[in-house]
């Protein structure tokens, strides 16, 4: 009888510590893509560009989510997003980030490409535009390149780098933007 009791103790001890636990929470992973919209909306309030950077690293080493096949993280996943491997070679994603930054931050300003056009170089990053329409020129808002890049930055990131394309967001924009190492 005092074992059973024993015993019964224990589990009721043991069921308290478990029950007084604290429940885990679980970080939402970062997108550089609500980044850029957050930007846009609420320039003065958004990150820098060096938090975002932060925040992303932050999330990236914490979150456990399923690989898709282009070695990003499923979760973030943009299916019209090709991550290259081409020459130059990609990006030092910290620099891209800043170059994002700097797109989102001027507003509804036209980008306008010709054949290829470099949209913002900085460090070891470079934003380029490239339309798709031979030998005519193409625009979109500085805005648009920068969420189109923010969905390559969410797809294509890895390692503190990144090179990837998607045709612009921009609705009837011809456009492929591209991230990568500096160089035409």
């Amino acid at each position: 009888m005092v074992h059973l009791a024993l015993v019964s103790l224990a589990a009721m001890s043991l069921l308290t510590l478990v029950t007084a636990a604290p429940a885990a929470t679980t970080e939402p992973v970062f997108s550089f893509a609500k980044w850029v919209d957050d930007v846009i909306a609420n320039p003065e309030t958004a990150l820098g560009p060096e938090e975002a950077w932060q925040a992303y690293l932050d999330t990236a080493n914490f979150t456990s989510v399923p690989v898709a096949a282009n070695g990003g993280a499923q979760k973030r996943w943009d299916p019209e997003v090709s991550c290259d491997t081409y020459e130059p070679g990609p990006a030092y994603a910290p620099d891209a980030v800043w170059c994002i930054n700097y797109l989102a931050g001027k507003g509804s300003t036209q980008c306008v490409v010709g054949t290829a056009t470099a949209m913002c170089v900085h460090g070891r990053a470079q934003i380029t535009g490239v339309s798709g329409v031979s030998s005519h020129t193409q625009q979109s808002t500085c805005q648009a390149v920068a969420q189109t890049a923010g969905l390559i930055m969410d797809t294509c990131t890895k390692n503190n780098y990144v090179e990837g394309q998607r045709l612009n967001v921009q609705a009837g924009v011809q456009m492929a933007v591209h991230i990568r190492a500096p160089g035409l």
